[in-house]
């Protein structure tokens, strides 16, 4: 058995060679594009909860905003006449719509994250 090769079969073993270079290139270059995507997946998981956790704040702080407005609408009604009362009263109510005017900014915000 002779250990020579022909020139033919030289060359048959470097394109085999070859093309296993490029498969194992290939193969790595996939890798490295999943493990970008898996890590793009779970940044946009983590940042979709967020969203929801901001939205479900959002939505507890407007309701107890709600409950002192209710208060206060219903101290300003039975001290209409008193006007040092009202003049407590209705700074209450004016950071009560500020409050409300950030959450819906804070919101508004939320609904392009997604």
């Amino acid at each position: 058995m002779s250990w020579e090769l022909t020139y033919e079969e030289f060359e048959k073993k470097v394109k085999a060679l070859e093309k296993e270079i490029i498969r194992s290139k290939d193969t790595k270059k996939t890798s490295a594009e999943i493990e970008k995507n898996s890590n793009d997946i779970l940044q946009k998981e983590k940042l979709q909860n967020v969203n929801e956790m901001v939205r479900t704040l959002c939505h507890d702080l407007n309701q107890r905003m709600q409950g002192i407005s209710g208060y206060s609408d219903l101290l300003f009604g039975d001290i209409v006449e008193d006007k040092l009362l009202v003049k407590y009263i209705e700074p209450i109510e004016d950071q009560i719509d500020k409050a409300a005017d950030i959450t819906k900014k804070i919101m508004d915000i939320t609904k392009y994250i997604n």
